[in-house]
């Protein structure tokens, strides 16, 4: 259930995914793994038709009860992930199985609060 809304211009979207609003989510980032690319507080929109990783990006997956905002990497030729945190002080976790990893979206804008 949504707890708030951000007001975006269609034109604005558009140039941002082609998915239809009801395929676009709004989440904000918790901690600190995705430094100095995201930070702690930072809104992200997350087109969830992206859910099949086709290219290397930033995404959100689903791991128990938990979203995660990782980097992955797709190998083209075994077609296998790696995933990611832009803060080295965590792991990486390569050579990963994408039918065994829950893909709820890839991050398409990031907002964040200044001062």
């Amino acid at each position: 259930m949504p707890v708030a809304s951000i007001a975006f211009q269609s034109g604005f979207v558009r140039g941002l995914s082609g998915s239809p609003a009801e395929c676009l989510a709004v989440l904000a980032v918790e901690g600190d793994s995705m430094l100095p690319t995201l930070a702690h507080g930072d809104q992200i929109l997350i087109d969830t038709n992206e859910s099949h990783p086709s290219h290397d990006g930033i995404y959100v997956l689903r791991v128990d009860d938990a979203l995660l905002v990782k980097r992955l990497s797709l190998n083209p030729a075994t077609r296998r992930l790696t995933i990611r945190s832009d803060n080295d002080a965590y792991p990486t976790w390569p050579d990963c199985d994408p039918a065994a990893i829950s893909v709820i979206g890839r991050v398409v804008w990031m907002g964040r609060k200044l001062g």
